[in-house]
């Protein structure tokens, strides 16, 4: 069969090149990989399409594979070579695996990504007496809200993980060993493509355990995250709290060592925030964040208890 520059452009190139590049109508779809094909473009001299050669379909075969290749591990797909018939099987072959492309555009196969650890985080001591909460910030930027879909939707994503060690000795130390607890409990959260969509520029929970731990039944360890725009779309920016909610307050300390009663709600230890970068490899290469940002110290917030 002959195949015209109009079907190998529309029902071959383009499906492929939104997910393989990007789309500036539609962010969510678009891994930010450059293609090999080019489209087919009519002579400026006669105003008519050249015939689809070998290195057309040679180039789009390579980019269909790539973006598969991606998605579920490398696919079968008939090579054509120069004087070549395009039958209409072949046909029929490129264009369900160009459909089945563009169905499973957000999955993203076993050996396609890679987990790294990010620039180093300090972790700095956390020795607070609070009222109610404690927070800490971490933030990742890209270049552009374009950079950032693009590296979700080619399948990148954040593990996200806290632990807190008490150093307090004795009755002093119970709230801190309270937290140490609630820590090991919530372990890791991974952020990727869905939450990435679902986010917005108010605070949302990726991750929560309360205590049910006689006088600190109530205190809460929780994960959530922001975007810095309004939404994911016009987002470049992308803001992990980790916070410590304490519904306990026995008051002023009262004597002195491990016998003394009334610690409030003092915890003393080290605490540690850590982070793994997922990033698609191998087949699609796609957009990394380009800074990250760690505050230095936590943040005590005091009055009404408020969850974002």
């Amino acid at each position: 069969m002959d195949i015209s520059a109009s079907s190998f452009n529309t029902d071959l190139r383009d499906p492929i090149k939104k997910i393989m590049e990007s789309d500036p109508t539609d962010l969510q779809t678009g891994y930010g990989y450059s293609m090999l094909s080019s489209a087919i473009v009519r002579d400026p001299i006669t105003n008519l399409y050249p015939l689809v050669d070998d290195a057309h379909w040679d180039n789009l075969r390579l980019d269909i594979i790539r973006a598969r290749t991606h998605q579920s591990g490398i696919p079968t797909l008939t090579d054509v070579a120069q004087g070549d018939l395009i039958s209409t099987a072949i046909y029929g072959e490129y264009l369900t695996l160009v459909q089945l492309t563009v169905a499973n555009k957000d999955s993203v196969a076993v050996g396609q990504y890679s987990d790294v650890v990010p620039p180093t985080l300090v972790n700095p001591i956390l020795q607070l007496s609070f009222s109610n909460f404690a927070y800490h910030r971490t933030t990742v930027a890209w270049n552009n809200p374009a950079e950032a879909n693009q590296f979700f939707n080619a399948g990148g994503g954040f593990l996200i993980s806290f632990s807190f060690n008490n150093s307090i000795p004795g009755p002093a130390g119970n709230q801190g060993q309270n937290f140490g607890v609630l820590s090991s409990q919530l372990g890791s959260r991974f952020f990727g493509i869905d939450d990435w969509r679902q986010s917005t520029s108010n605070f949302r929970n990726l991750g929560t355990v309360i205590s049910s731990a006689g006088n600190y039944a109530g205190n809460r360890l929780e994960y959530s995250t922001r975007v810095d725009s309004g939404s994911h779309l016009n987002s470049a920016q992308l803001t992990f709290e980790v916070r410590l909610t304490s519904d306990y307050d026995q008051g002023a300390p009262v004597g002195s060592g491990a016998g003394a009663t009334g610690y409030g709600d003092q915890i003393t230890g080290s605490s540690a925030i850590s982070f793994l970068q997922r990033q698609s490899v191998n087949s699609v290469i796609s957009p990394k964040p380009v800074a990250w940002a760690y505050d230095a110290q936590w943040t005590v917030g005091a009055g009404p208890v408020t969850y974002p």
